[in-house]
């Protein structure tokens, strides 16, 4: 679970880039920001569990695949 925290935290800070518009919260993201988001957070979450792609969804994990 702290692994899991520590890609989101880490994935919002990477999104949120505080020191350029100085924003801090997701209602201040852009639509498509908050998209790009969600596709880091799968990615970031993919690496650090060490998931593989599955052969149709997103991931494969312990032998089932899943979509995010």
């Amino acid at each position: 679970m702290h692994r899991l925290v520590a890609v989101f935290c880490g994935t919002f800070d990477q999104s949120y880039d505080v020191q350029h518009p100085a924003r801090y919260e997701i209602d201040q993201l852009f639509k498509a920001e908050k998209a790009h988001l969600v596709a880091l957070i799968q990615i970031n979450s993919q690496c650090e569990l060490k998931l593989d792609d599955g052969p149709t969804l997103d991931s494969n994990i312990a032998g089932y695949e899943a979509d995010s």
